[in-house]
């Protein structure tokens, strides 16, 4: 966008006219409102105070309206390109070789949502925000580039990359976001910059007079369903434990809670089975209560007493000025939630001042302060994850109150007879009531962060400038843990130290445990940089920026416990025995097996990461029509090794792109825009999981307590970053007006990337934590996918607007080269959420073992052994190589999108979204017997098992096998059979909003302009591919519902 000299001649009453003459030397600002109107900023030669003028010329694509008449560079007035930010410097789209993606403020503000990503997710072609359950990356930019290190793009706030929580920053504050995809945007980023760089830009002045925006919502979730998660029925959990009650299943531990050599706790339904075979109830009494106990569904309590309907409130208020000297924005925002999860809850305060002040005409001032205190208060509710404790899920037919309300207890660890009388009244009450449980745990979750910037620039002519910045950010966490005594965490505790024969009966104290945990993040960033924009003959434009930059950044953590605490005095118990084993109760003869020492939550941890780089970009435009652009940049950090910073590798880019519509001879009026673009160049990847230098961790042994120090990572002075070389052509276009868009392709080939390697034997360390194994440049990495964005304006006219965008996404990923030898055993490669990388396949890929079907006879499940079905389950298990296995597909999306529609009729607008992911696989949760007989937890598949000859033909689920093989159980978990794909549509959401504009309002009070807004969010899913209709984002975890959100925006 250029900055226009413009000079206005004023009526007092009404501006009746506007003059564009380029003689006018005064001061202009300006900048983009719409697609065809821009505000201007100037002095009017017999006034003082600045006025405001509104200004609209034709858009450069309507031919009807453009001026035929030749302009020079300079005379550009094209107000509908779109600027975007590197975050170094900002730049027309039009004269931009490389791939940006623009969220202006109004496609940034369609969502309500308290997260500044949630926002920007499916607005944009090549992000992906992965939420299936147990998904290895959140969130991706055009595939994964790395093995080990992280994979989410680089995120920079105002020109720094933001090292705070990103969920910090209020989203009224953000102006604008651009996505940085390829070598020629990126790559000024250098080796931070390799899995893509998501730039957010927050808001300044604009308004001449101060302008006030108030923006407020609330929005609610009802409770999710817990009855989307496929359940074994209390009906057949319970007719099971009868059945392995009468085959003398329970024997063992009755005999040896009765022995006093432990207690092992039985379900309800075993005790009375217990009590039944003992004389101590009748048989009608034991079937009438076993009765009431199959009507009974655990998740009715859980959903009931754990559950509610999620609130949130989000409130933000700012007022922002432009003025000659100052331009200045303060801003205030207060969020509240309370969360589906009872006792949950957030409240977050954000403040942020940016200002900057015109020293001189040649001088400028800028200072900024971002603050955002994140109180949250986690509670102790573990939702649908509640269990019994020690290695017992939850019975299905489990209560937590009863009829009246009241709490009731759940079998835990132990044996609820021997709970209510266990110490014979010395112990503290061992019973555990999950309802009670729920105050008696305070763990208050604390984030405050600091951001605080300044720069100075100086123009010594209109095309040259030079500018300091310097940034300090200071993220801390602090999270407290506050265990009552009269939790059952503490008085769990408590008595398992209990010490019946000694003198002092209790070595933990009978009080309060504090847990401590807190984390600190310091900083440090400054830059220095020269910018060059000039205009030459007017057909010649060079920009250039080179600079210096330099960051130091480092983490502290400290955790510590504290026994005996009491909170009204701040008072802890010391004096403790952390080196004593002590035997556990209440094992009787077996406690001396069972001895431990009191756990010591102590430890420290500190990292120190520093870089220092030099860049440079620079881009050649000639009469509007031809663009090439370069960019370079030299990155060292303690992180590599001293080799590869000496050797000092740069990073660097080269494009070009051609505006063929400015061509002179250009008559396509079909075609009104057409761009293409080329772009070539290297970025880098860092990781943090590794280090050059030798890295210990201490420790201490279980039998002496002495202290240890292994080897985590052994010395690596050749390591270097990762290398991600992106190739990307494109082609931007308008046609008719009608259909505007882009189509991107591009290539990427990673090299260096960093993973596991064999350690050399000789070395004297291969007892390092990697089990002989070391992190080093090992692997290659190849990519390459499409990005496609089309909106379709179907209805331009002046009272209706409809427009229809079309974004769509494809990400092709595998590894080329990794000199980790493969394993023997395809066993390694099943579980599709861990990288085992595999030349030629994903990085995160489905692996299964071949399914052949069940034994007509016996129900049991067939493998393939041999080339032949088989029952062999250990060969099966511990010899089938990977070549034998069956390779289901990726486990992440390759193809994802959205579909956007938008209406405007008059101050009224409607629009909706749906999105859509494919070409993945994952795999479909169903009954493990051990897990349903050992832990109590059970899949509904058990209802469909295999029980007789001929079940095979309408059933795929394996016969009841108790004690059941483990490989046959795990045959049956990682079979092909249980591959489903996971493609799917949902509808995202709805929005409605209506505009009322009062600029005529008389009073100066008066808002200018009011919005209000609806918003309908999480709609479900329109279409699953899979054979169960199964939502892959919420297999094993409640279904969250609908949100509804309703908010008012005025500006004054």
């Amino acid at each position: 966008m250029k900055v226009l000299y413009l000079r206005a001649l004023l009526c007092r009453k009404l501006i009746q006219y506007f003059l564009l003459k380029p003689t006018f030397w005064g001061l202009c600002i300006s900048f983009f409102l719409s697609a065809a109107t821009q505000e201007v900023f100037g002095k009017e030669s017999d006034a003082n105070s600045p006025v405001k003028q509104s200004v609209t010329w034709a858009s450069a694509s309507d031919t009807s309206k453009r001026d035929t008449t030749k302009k020079s560079l300079a005379d550009t007035t094209e107000l509908e390109e779109v600027v975007v930010n590197s975050g170094y410097q900002s730049i027309g789209k039009e004269r931009a070789t490389g791939s940006f993606d623009h969220i202006n403020t109004e496609l940034f503000n369609r969502k309500v949502s308290t997260n500044v990503l949630d926002r920007i997710e499916n607005l944009t072609p090549g992000l992906l925000f992965d939420r299936n359950e147990n998904a290895p990356d959140a969130i991706l930019l055009r595939g994964r580039n790395t093995l080990m290190g992280d994979a989410a793009p680089l995120i920079v706030v105002d020109n720094f990359p933001y090292d705070g929580d990103i969920s910090n920053i209020n989203p009224n504050d953000v102006s604008e976001v651009t996505i940085l995809k390829d070598a020629a945007a990126a790559s000024i980023w250098g080796a931070r910059a390799g899995n893509g760089v998501i730039v957010i830009t927050t808001k300044k002045g604009l308004s001449l007079k101060p302008a006030i925006e108030l923006n407020s919502n609330a929005t609610v979730s009802p409770r999710p369903d817990l009855f989307n998660i496929p359940t074994i029925s209390s009906v057949d959990y319970i007719e099971l434990e009868k059945s392995l009650f009468a085959q003398g299943y329970y024997d063992t531990d009755i005999a040896t809670s009765e022995g006093g050599y432990g207690q092992p706790p039985f379900t309800p339904v075993v005790e009375l089975l217990i009590r039944k075979r003992e004389g101590m109830a009748t048989e009608e009494e034991t079937i009438t209560a076993i009765d009431r106990l199959k009507s009974v569904d655990a998740r009715d309590d859980i959903s009931r007493y754990l559950y509610q309907a999620a609130i949130k409130q989000q409130h933000a208020l700012s007022i922002s000025g432009n003025g000659p000297a100052i331009n200045y924005y303060f801003s205030a925002g207060y969020d509240q939630r309370r969360d589906n999860l009872v006792g949950g809850s957030q409240n977050r305060i954000t403040l942020r001042s940016q200002n900057s002040f015109k020293l001189t005409e040649k001088l400028q001032l800028g200072a900024g302060l971002i603050f955002s205190k994140n109180d949250q208060q986690y509670g102790n509710n573990n939702g649908y994850q509640l269990n019994s404790g020690g290695k017992k899920g939850l019975y299905p037919y489990a209560r937590l109150a009863d009829d009246q309300g009241n709490a009731l207890p759940l079998v835990n660890q132990l044996r609820a007879t021997y709970a209510d009388t266990a110490g014979h009244g010395k112990l503290l009450d061992w019973t555990y009531k999950p309802l009670e449980d729920l105050d008696q745990v305070d763990n208050p979750y604390g984030k405050t962060d600091y951001t605080l910037n300044t720069s100075v620039s100086y123009a010594f002519n209109s095309w040259l400038k030079a500018e300091v910045r310097y940034q300090f950010t200071s993220a801390n966490t602090d999270n407290r843990v506050d265990y009552s005594v009269q939790s059952y965490f503490v008085r769990n505790l408590v008595n398992s130290f209990y010490q019946p024969e000694a003198t002092e009966e209790f070595p933990i104290p009978k009080g309060d445990i504090l847990d401590q945990h807190s984390y600190r993040t310091l900083s440090h960033q400054t830059r220095a940089q020269l910018s060059f924009d000039k205009i030459m003959a007017d057909k010649h434009q060079v920009t250039a920026i080179a600079g210096w930059e330099i960051k130091n950044l480092s983490d502290k953590s400290d955790h510590s416990r504290k026994y005996g605490y009491v909170r009204s005095g701040n008072q802890i118990t010391s004096g403790l025995d952390y080196l004593q084993r002590y035997p556990q109760y209440p094992y009787g003869a077996y406690a001396a097996s069972y001895a431990t020492v009191i756990p010591a939550v102590q430890y420290l941890t500190e990292t120190l990461d520093r870089f220092i780089s030099y860049y440079a970009n620079a881009s050649y435009t000639y009469d509007q029509r031809y663009l090439f652009s370069m960019s370079a940049r030299e990155d060292a950090a303690n992180l590599f090794g001293v080799n590869a910073n000496q050797r000092g590798t740069p990073l660097w880019s080269a494009g070009a792109a051609w505006n063929v519509h400015h061509e002179k001879g250009y008559a396509l009026t079909w075609l009104p825009e057409l761009k293409l673009r080329a772009t070539y160049g290297h970025n880098g990847n860092v990781t943090r999981a590794t280090s050059a230098f030798m890295t210990i961790q201490y420790g201490s042994g279980n039998i002496n307590n002495l202290k240890t120090g292994r080897v985590v990572n052994p010395p690596n002075m050749n390591l270097r970053w990762e290398q991600v070389r992106i190739l990307n052509l494109a082609a931007d276009f308008n046609v008719k007006n009608l259909l505007t868009g882009s189509v991107e392709y591009y290539h990427k080939n990673v090299k260096d990337v960093i993973g596991m390697a064999p350690l050399d034997p000789t070395l004297g360390i291969m007892d390092s934590q990697l089990s002989g194994y070391f992190y080093g440049n090992v692997a290659a990495i190849k990519g390459q996918g499409l990005d496609v964005q089309l909106t379709n304006h179907t209805l331009t006219n002046k009272n209706i607007r409809w427009a229809n965008t079309l974004v769509m996404s494809y990400a092709k990923t595998k590894v080329e080269q990794y000199l980790m030898p493969v394993s023997g055993s395809g066993r390694v490669y099943a579980n599709p959420s861990a990288v085992n990388p595999v030349v030629g396949k994903p990085i995160y890929a489905l692996y299964s073992y071949q399914w052949m079907g069940l034994d007509p006879q016996t129900g049991d499940p067939l493998g393939y052994y041999q080339g032949a079905a088989s029952k062999d389950y250990n060969s099966i298990m511990n010899l089938t190589p990977l070549d034998s296995m069956v390779y289901g597909g990726p486990a992440q999306p390759e193809l994802f999108g959205s579909f956007r529609s938008e209406i405007c009729i008059g101050s009224f607008s409607l629009s909706a979204m749906l999105s859509y992911k494919s070409g993945y696989v994952f795999r479909r949760r169903s009954i493990s017997y051990n897990a349903l007989v050992g832990s109590w937890t059970g899949h509904a598949d058990y209802g469909n098992r295999w029980q007789q000859p001929g079940d095979e033909m309408h059933t795929q689920v394996p016969s009841f096998s108790y004690p059941e093989n483990s490989n046959r159980a795990e045959l049956y978990q990682y079979s092909s059979m249980l591959a489903e794909k996971g493609n799917h549509i949902r509808m995202e959401d709805i929005q409605v909003s209506y505009l009322f504009n009062s600029a005529q309002a008389k009073h100066a009070l008066a808002p200018q302009q009011i919005r209000l807004y609806m918003y309908l969010s999480n709609l479900g899913l329109l279409y699953a591919a899979n054979s169960r209709g199964i939502d892959p984002y919420y297999q094993s975890t409640p279904k969250e519902r609908y949100s509804l959100s309703l908010g008012i925006q005025a500006n004054f």
